[in-house]
């Protein structure tokens, strides 16, 4: 941008971006960086967050590409950025799921889904994704195809060219599809020893950096930590942060959002996945998650996804019945439908992100 200097004056100006030496890092909040975002897209860089994250070294980010590639395979090495998510992904969802010949490692926003900012957050986030496998590998990865939350607004190709693959906009989730077996090539920094001993640096230093994020992503973290929702409040957030509940609802405000709506967030995924279960009955779902009975369970169920529990229940059990498919695939083709049929947003990526994760739910659950 150095031929934009009235854009790099509007960018410091607006979102605090300044310049840094060379051997001096400097961080911008998500916030900030959402709102840098927005800026350059609206002065028709749609695709700038991409781009940085295209040239940034994986390397640098407390060793986890050293770490990821010394595991023997690239499986074991995307099992491990598994496990790592709730740390580098605190504001949203990560995904993998293996079809019959097919690997889609997917993600998508949890809160705030709408705002472009964000959604361009996470399209950067699918760039350096691609190229931490490619470093993880030695080579680029031989992707099938790439989806994104994002619209196109006419620049696809400046993306496909980063990510070398045809690109879906306007999908439910950001995903990378890769050939199934690639979980089985070795990587070429294989070194059973750098494993442990980074494993347990890293154990340590993203606790702290997470300790630094946005109150909203630290919130909702805590929040998916909590087994029981039914009785948490505001005072129960400030207490975890150590500060009075007007303190932490100021801090909230400051990222213009809410207790009330990431704990409603928290609750009706959970409801969800419990209605989509089948296992318990909806009284109790409703009483678990801290609903006044099953009429409020149901008007909350109803606002967020367009329809009520017991008409979700029906319907899968009418995909499943009539089509004979298993649950996974049956979430995945009523995802598909609610898509089609310009449903609300909330219940597509809900649809799509349970494909993925409840069928391994059960299968935990009855495992003995």
């Amino acid at each position: 941008m150095a031929d934009r200097p009235e854009l790099l004056e509007r960018l410091e100006q607006v979102v605090g971006l300044r310049r840094v030496p060379a051997q001096q890092q400097g961080r911008l909040s998500s916030a900030q960086l959402m709102q840098l975002f927005e800026l350059l897209h609206a002065q028709g860089e749609p695709h700038a967050g991409a781009k940085l994250a295209a040239q940034v070294d994986p390397g640098v980010a407390h060793g986890l590409v050293y770490f990821l590639r010394s595991h023997a395979s690239l499986g074991q090495a995307l099992q491990a950025l598994n496990d790592l998510s709730p740390w580098l992904l605190p504001d949203g969802h990560w995904q993998m799921h293996g079809g019959a010949s097919t690997l889609q490692i997917s993600m998508a926003p949890s809160y705030e889904s709408q705002r472009l900012g964000r959604l361009l957050r996470y399209e950067s986030g699918l760039v350096w994704l691609h190229g931490l496998i490619a470093r993880c590998l030695d080579r680029a990865p031989p992707v099938e195809r790439v989806a994104c939350m994002t619209a196109d607004v006419g620049r696809g190709a400046e993306l496909e060219a980063l990510l070398g693959c045809t690109v879906e906009f306007g999908a439910p989730s950001f995903a990378l599809h890769l050939p199934l077996s690639c979980l089985d090539w070795p990587l070429p920094g294989h070194s059973p020893g750098l494993v442990h001993a980074l494993r347990e640096a890293l154990q340590r230093q993203l606790p702290r950096q997470a300790a630094a994020s946005d109150k909203a992503e630290q919130l909702l973290r805590w929040l998916r930590r909590q087994t029981d929702l039914s009785g948490i409040s505001l005072e129960d957030a400030a207490r975890y942060f150590e500060c009075s509940p007007s303190t932490l609802r100021r801090w909230l405000a400051q990222e213009s959002v809410k207790f009330a709506d990431l704990l409603q967030m928290q609750r009706s995924w959970r409801a969800f996945m419990a209605v989509l279960d089948r296992r318990m009955p909806l009284p109790e779902v409703a009483e678990a998650l801290g609903y006044a009975d099953r009429a409020g369970l149901e008007r909350a169920f109803h606002a967020t996804f367009g329809l009520r529990p017991a008409q979700l229940r029906q319907w899968l059990s009418d995909v499943q019945g009539q089509q004979g498919l298993g649950l996974a695939e049956a979430l995945t083709q009523m995802a598909a439908q609610a898509r089609r049929e310009s449903r609300p947003e909330a219940l597509v990526r809900s649809l799509s992100q349970a494909a993925d994760t409840l069928p391994l739910q059960i299968r935990d659950a009855a495992a003995p």
